[in-house]
């Protein structure tokens, strides 16, 4: 026969039928508030604290984060996305160690510095070191293009002024060709960039055709499936702890140091951007039980990206995993 004896420590607030009615309700209503559950729980007899809250949905494993940002995805996306998934499902490590990925990213100049948190005592609010610079408009931004590979990083370069097709053709034949070499990606290797209209003229097609450059297929709307968006995020998380002042010196900590605007080496200009054992390439398909389809990359806690769509009627299937690793 058992015996439950009396437990140490305060007893729960929350009974376990009245916890499962609020995890039921997290997980079909991501967006409630604590204060939403806490009338829930009000009309059902039980008064507890939003502190209360937190703490039982911390115990079950959930904590409040910001929403990720992920495209909007119409039915033909959706579609193409599936498509894309079932295609490259059982490639092999090897078919991705010969992707180049590219692609541009804008890095705002007090970008990333408002969401940082400082201790401090009440009275040093307005201590410059705790506090954050701020101007109209943001201050500016520079727009940069980059590479990489499970074989390393290559070139970053800074864009001037509005970028047209041939300009990108230019950064392509100055910049993707020599990191091709630097890397020594060998033959069969493929490039792969969005479909941005600049990257898919005609004009570029041809140029990219007479280069005898294999292009990877890619899904519209989809830059949460390409894993420099990874390196754009950590590039700007280094960049804002080091507190660039104005355009000048955020292009300074964007190529750390090297000097004018011709293309420069990631590895230069980042070091921590190499492609090891703790940062895998990583693109995995996992269709839930509810016939979601979700694509995540990286094993970065601070990039790793997602975007989700329902697809109505998709069958179950176990999560496979396609890993690159240098």
């Amino acid at each position: 026969m058992t015996v439950n004896h009396p437990r140490s420590g305060a007893p729960c607030k929350i009974s376990p039928r009245g916890a499962s009615m609020i995890m039921r309700k997290v997980r079909d209503q991501p967006r409630t508030t604590r204060q939403d559950l806490v009338n829930d729980l009000k009309r059902a007899g039980t008064t507890v604290s939003k502190k209360t809250i937190s703490n039982t949905l911390l115990r079950h494993g959930l904590k409040s984060c910001s929403a990720r940002k992920v495209p909007l995805l119409k039915p033909a996306h959706v579609q193409a996305h599936l498509k894309f998934a079932n295609d490259h499902l059982d490639d092999p490590a090897e078919k991705w160690e010969k992707v180049m990925w590219s692609d541009e990213t804008k890095i705002e100049l007090f970008g990333l510095n408002s969401t940082r948190r400082v201790w401090r005592k009440k009275k040093d609010e307005y201590n410059p070191k705790n506090t954050i610079p701020t101007v109209k408009h943001g201050g500016g931004n520079i727009i940069l293009w980059g590479c990489f590979s499970a074989k390393g990083t290559g070139r970053l370069y800074r864009i001037e002024g509005r970028m047209d097709g041939a300009m990108y053709r230019e950064i392509l034949a100055n910049n993707l060709l020599p990191s091709v070499r630097a890397l020594k990606m060998g033959r069969g290797w493929v490039f792969q960039h969005d479909n941005n209209r600049k990257h898919t003229a005609r004009a570029t097609k041809e140029w990219l055709r007479k280069k005898h450059i294999k292009v990877l297929e890619w899904p519209s709307q989809s830059p949460d499936l390409n894993p420099i968006e990874n390196l754009w995020r950590e590039l700007k998380v280094h960049i804002a702890q080091r507190q660039p002042r104005n355009l000048k010196h955020l292009e300074k900590c964007s190529f750390d140091d090297c000097a004018g605007n011709e293309g420069v080496a990631f590895e230069v200009s980042h070091p921590d951007f190499q492609v090891d054992e703790e940062m895998n390439l990583v693109a995995r398909r996992d269709v839930m039980d509810s016939g979601t389809v979700m694509f995540i990359h990286g094993v970065n806690e601070h990039a790793e990206d997602m975007a989700q769509v329902d697809i109505v009627g998709a069958p179950p299937r176990s999560p496979q995993t396609l890993r690159v690793s240098h």
